[in-house]
C-alpha cells in the first residue's frame, strides 16, 4: 500500500555487497545496485543501500543514488527508514524519502 503517488518502479541487480561487524551482534551491510527505472521517469538507476542492525530484529536503512533519465535529466534521490521482520520476509514499516531533481543535460 503506497503512502503517496507512485511515480514508477525499478528492477535491478546488486553489483557488490560488503558486510562489517559493528559489535554486539550488529552488522552493517552495504549493497551497490544498478538497474532499469520504469514509469514516469524511465532510465538507468544506480544506488547504494546501507542496512544496520541485528539479523532477525528491526534494522535501519539508508539509500541514495541517481536515475539517469531517458530524457537526459539526472535525478538524485535518498531515503531512510526502518525495516521490521514480518514472517519470512522483511517489511518496511516506516520510511522517508526525498528526491532532488537535477538539471536536464540533454
Amino acid at each position: 500500500m503506497s503512502l503517496g503517488t507512485v511515480l514508477g518502479e525499478f528492477i535491478g541487480k546488486v553489483t557488490s555487497v560488503g558486510i562489517t561487524g559493528l559489535g554486539g551482534g550488529d552488522q552493517c551491510i552495504e549493497n551497490d545496485f544498478t538497474g532499469e527505472a520504469k514509469g514516469q521517469v524511465p532510465g538507468q538507476i544506480f544506488g547504494t543501500m546501507i542496512i544496520e542492525g541485528t539479523a532477525g530484529r528491526s534494522v535501519a536503512y539508508k539509500v541514495t543514488g541517481a536515475i539517469l533519465a531517458s530524457s537526459g535529466a539526472v535525478i538524485r534521490y535518498s531515503g531512510r527508514g526502518v525495516g521490521i521482520r514480518s514472517g519470512t520476509r522483511g517489511t518496511v514499516r516506516s520510511g522517508t524519502s526525498e528526491y532532488v531533481y537535477g538539471r536536464n543535460t540533454a
